[in-house]
């Protein structure tokens, strides 16, 4: 639990918890689950809110649930998955004949292990974050099950080795990459990502911007850690991703802030001191213009 109450779990502690045993290190998880997904089979602290710090995949061959994410809530059916986000928090209700699986890797499996650069993923995390779910055909759905069943048959073979585990799922997550990309294409989403160094410095933001949120407000200081001039920056930003600088910051924050409303015993005050607002009227204020709530009212409300 961090200190503002929410459950925070690494990938190892949620193996723990689900009494996941397998020739893999902490940061890799791949769990199938049928006729739904149970206190016995998950820890009722699993069930949110909770603060996992992966990167990874839900998918769902039937039966539906219910995700809230950020306090945002999405429906998921049959052939639909959805992609798990770091530092997202994270509620899950499923029907008791929901059937599939979750795949997840810590984000330094994925740099290191798997060989996989944040920056390739960029442009799809982008189109992605604000609408995480996704449909994916039957045959697609058919090669994913394939995939986890190699998985488990390797992880119980004599003769496991971990490189072709990590080749296998390198290949596994370029491949649901491109279920994700042909998604996006079909729904006309997907736009230019730009050139490699615009990505590069993309990703860059936002990994000082998931660090960094809850001190440093200004442009400018995330402009200066880029060596850029925060007018230059600005403009890369928009272009890159279609959303200003100040939104991207401004959002983050407005969606911790609501998140801590939410789920932690806090004060506004607390969460004003937590948030690096000087007072609580001026974190009222900069979140009422963000929301056309005060932070009081949005508590009330939602509870």
């Amino acid at each position: 639990m961090d200190n503002s109450g929410i459950l925070h779990f690494t990938l190892a502690e949620v193996k723990r918890m689900m009494n996941i045993k397998d020739n893999l290190n902490d940061d890799f998880l791949i769990y199938s689950f049928d006729g739904g997904v149970s206190p016995r089979d998950m820890n009722v602290h699993l069930y949110g809110p909770v603060r996992a710090d992966v990167i990874g995949i839900a998918v769902l061959y039937d039966g539906k649930a219910r995700v809230n994410i950020n306090t945002r809530n999405y429906d998921v059916h049959e052939n639909m998955a959805l992609m798990l986000l770091p530092s997202s928090i994270y509620k899950v209700e499923c029907s008791e004949n929901a059937r599939g699986f979750i795949f997840a890797v810590s984000s330094s499996m994925l740099r290191t292990d798997m060989n996989i650069s944040f920056s390739s993923l960029v442009p799809i995390g982008l189109q992605m974050y604000n609408n995480p779910c996704f449909t994916f055909s039957e045959s697609a759905g058919m090669v994913l099950g394939e995939y986890v069943e190699l998985v488990r048959s390797l992880l119980q073979n004599d003769n496991y080795d971990v490189n072709a585990m990590r080749g296998l799922l390198s290949s596994l997550f370029f491949f649901m990459n491109s279920i994700m990309e042909k998604y996006l294409n079909e729904r006309k989403q997907k736009s230019d990502s730009g050139d490699n160094r615009n990505s590069r410095l993309m990703c860059e933001f936002i990994r000082l911007l998931t660090e960094n949120f809850r001190t440093e407000h200004r442009i400018a200081f995330y402009a200066d850690k880029l060596c850029l001039t925060p007018k230059y920056f600005s403009s890369l930003i928009k272009q890159t991703s279609g959303k200003s600088a100040s939104d991207w910051i401004d959002g983050i924050i407005v969606s911790e802030a609501k998140l801590l409303l939410l789920y932690s015993d806090l004060s506004v005050q607390q969460i004003a001191y937590q948030l690096n607002f000087p007072t609580a009227s001026f974190f009222g204020t900069y979140f009422k213009r963000h929301t056309g709530m005060t932070p009081g009212d949005f508590r009330n409300h939602k509870q």
